[in-house]
Parts: C-alpha cells; sequence; structure tokens
C-alpha cells in the first residue's frame, strides 16, 4: 500500500491519503479534495505543490 503525507510550511502532519486518492486523515475537507488529484507514481515520490504543500509518499513496508 502507499500513503501520502503532506507537510504545510513546517513538518506538521496534516494528511493521510491511500492510493486510490482517498482521505484517510486531514485536517479540512480542502485538504482532503485535494488529495484526490494527487497520483502516486511510484514509491518514495516527493513533489512541491502550489509552493506550500509538500507531499511524501512512501510505500507501507507492513513492518
Amino acid at each position: 500500500m502507499f500513503h501520502a503525507t503532506a507537510y504545510y510550511k513546517k513538518p506538521r502532519f496534516v494528511g493521510q491519503v491511500s492510493l486510490d486518492g482517498r482521505a484517510l486523515e486531514a485536517n479540512s475537507h480542502a485538504l482532503a479534495n485535494l488529495f484526490q488529484i494527487i497520483s502516486l507514481p511510484h514509491f518514495r515520490w516527493f513533489s512541491r505543490f502550489s509552493g506550500e504543500l509538500v507531499f511524501r509518499a512512501a510505500a507501507d513496508s507492513g513492518n
């Protein structure tokens, strides 16, 4: 399974999504909606979004 963790400006946890973009946890509906448009092409993908959100995706190793 893949998940994404978003940090807004500071390294502060604000949300997590599953590979299909369904929000598992989010601080706001707006954030959850934003997650829905993100695709996770592969393990350990990093990108900047709108200059403020940094999304980190990583594979869940099951450990």
